[in-house]
């Protein structure tokens, strides 16, 4: 049964878009204002070479924090803005280094020519404010060292502060900053997992399954692939919890969600939708596909109650692009609505198409035969 991985890789695209935009925002002004700094310390062509550099640089970021005005960014949008935030800055230091090759004399001159030399290291540092994987986390620095490597092989203030101590000194900030960018992911998705999940059931709550019906229905019509829902409703169970109280129906519950799981693959979403009703998301499966694993289902019983009744239920199925629906949610209620049709044909059955015939899910005597081994009383 699948995570919630996709809502957790859609959450930190979401928390790096947002920080990128942010950084950019902050550099854009921080990096045109520093101008009137410059000013103060560099002279002559110099300075006019940096002040172009500078608003080049200003310019970018800018573009780049309208750039991440995104509503629902995936990963590969958030990593392309990351790659940018840390290009323009990179691009901008190499210039600077060519621009100031000799660190000007003084006290205050020297301090000011080392920010210069050290601004690898604040990119470096910087990363720990995004939520990356071990992977993310490599490219960049990886880059950054690349990047500093490029600046200490000439002439350049970074070679004339301290060499290739500044290369060490990177690598240890880059360590440090990348468990924090781990740390931030862990945690991220620690709380994803914690927010989306059903605690008695560990299916997804229909909020957070929502988010994955509308993801996968988008790559299904992008790609033109197949997209099944089944909608599965258990059978009398009003009655369980007025016979054998909520404990023995929350029992029937998880008994239930669990019987589901097993029958699904690792690509299958399972989310429970309301009180006693659960949404199967099945991408990349046929009409064929979902009676099979309808019919694993019936084999494999849902347990049963105290007095060994088995429990069934009903499933109504929908499917995408063979139903002619607009949007996920459409596709939901034509489930739905098939589903009824299974109750009113007698339970215990599934209707697969517009035509509304119900087929009985297991014979009622492989029902009890099937369910005694996954009997589970409640």
């Amino acid at each position: 049964m699948a995570s919630p991985s996709q809502l957790l890789d859609l959450r930190r695209a979401q928390a790096i878009v947002a920080r990128v935009r942010a950084f950019a925002a902050l550099f854009a002004a921080l990096t045109v204002a520093w101008i009137g700094l410059d000013s103060l310390v560099i002279e002559g062509r110099p300075l006019l070479l940096l002040i172009v550099a500078r608003l080049a640089a200003g310019a970018a970021f800018a573009v780049l924090a309208l750039c991440c005005r995104v509503h629902a960014p995936t990963l590969h949008d958030a990593r392309i803005r990351l790659v940018a935030l840390l290009a323009v800055p990179a691009a901008f230091f190499l210039a600077s280094q060519a621009i100031l090759a000799v660190p000007a004399d003084g006290p205050w001159r020297h301090a000011f020519a080392a920010s210069y030399a050290f601004f690898p290291m604040t990119l470096a540092a910087g990363i720990g404010a995004f939520p990356l994987a071990i992977a993310e986390i490599a490219g960049a620095m990886s880059t950054l060292v690349a990047v500093e490597l490029m600046a200490l092989s000439g002439n350049t203030l970074a070679a004339a502060f301290g060499g290739y101590e500044m290369l060490w000194l990177l690598l240890l900030i880059a360590a440090a900053s990348g468990f924090g960018a781990e740390s931030q992911r862990r945690l991220l998705a620690a709380l994803v997992d914690q927010a989306v999940r059903d605690p008695l059931t560990d299916c997804l709550r229909r909020e957070s399954g929502t988010e994955v019906l509308d993801l996968q229905f988008a790559l299904a019509l992008r790609h033109k692939t197949s997209l099944a829902i089944l909608f599965a409703d258990i059978d009398r169970f009003k009655q369980v919890n007025d016979a054998f109280g909520h404990e023995a129906g929350d029992r029937v519950l998880a008994a239930t969600a669990s019987a589901l799981r097993d029958v699904s693959r690792e690509t299958d979403t399972l989310i429970r939708w309301g009180g006693e009703e659960f949404v199967m998301v099945l991408p990349h499966t046929s009409a064929a596909d979902t009676v099979a694993l309808i019919e694993r289902l019936g084999r494999r019983g849902l347990g049963g109650l105290p007095d060994r009744v088995p429990v069934t239920v009903s499933i109504g199925v929908a499917h995408y692009p063979g139903d002619a629906a607009g949007d996920a949610h459409e596709l939901v209620a034509m489930a739905d609505r098939r589903m009824y049709l299974a109750k009113q044909a007698g339970r215990n059955r599934y209707v697969i198409d517009a035509a509304g015939t119900a087929r009985v899910i297991v014979a009622e005597g492989a029902v009890a035969t099937d369910a005694a081994a996954h009997m589970a009383p409640v």
